[in-house]
This record gives structure tokens, C-alpha cells and sequence, in this order.
């Protein structure tokens, strides 16, 4: 399946909403190296390569259950 996001970084909370986890969730991910933000100014910004690797990733891995 091919992964299509349209905008070129994703905050936080539109990371939340994008796929649909908490930000617990998103905090987890960043802690076990699974996504990889950029701080700018005082935000976190994910940017889309990173996102869509993460979901192509969780795509194989259900894939293979």
C-alpha cells in the first residue's frame, strides 16, 4: 500500500490525530528510536519521510502476522 501524506512535517498533535495514538504513545515511539522529531523553537516537528517510514514499518510488521 502506498503512503501518501501531504504536508511536509506534522506537529505533535496532528501526529496524534494522524495515527491515532496518544501522546503517551507518540512519547514511547520517540524514546524507542521508532520516530525521530526535530525540535524547533520550543515545538517537536516530525517530518513526513520519518512518519512514513514508521507506518510502512508497522505495515510489514502486520503483514507478517
Amino acid at each position: 500500500m502506498e503512503i501518501k501524506l501531504e504536508k511536509e512535517s506534522y506537529s505533535t498533535r496532528e501526529l496524534m490525530l494522524l495515527l491515532n495514538l496518544s501522546h503517551m504513545a507518540i512519547y514511547k515511539l520517540v524514546k524507542n528510536g521508532r520516530l525521530h522529531p526535530v525540535r524547533i523553537g520550543n515545538k517537536n516537528v516530525f517530518f513526513k519521510e520519518d512518519v512514513e517510514r514508521y507506518i510502512r514499518e508497522e505495515q510489514s510488521k502486520r503483514a507478517m502476522k
